[in-house]
């Protein structure tokens, strides 16, 4: 994967609110992102179009 450097805004945001989305164009990691951040943290999530 890419490292994003939005990865570590997202990880510091999930401290304050519990839910987080992740917006913007086709194709460009928005799932593998959040997948790879829940990985992570070791929570589960939940995907939603």
């Amino acid at each position: 994967m890419i490292r994003r450097e939005i990865e570590k805004v997202i990880l510091e945001n999930l401290t304050y609110f519990p839910i987080t989305g992740i917006i913007g164009p086709r194709q460009v990691g928005k799932t593998t992102l959040a997948r790879f951040i829940t990985a992570r943290l070791g929570r589960p999530y939940v995907h939603l179009e």
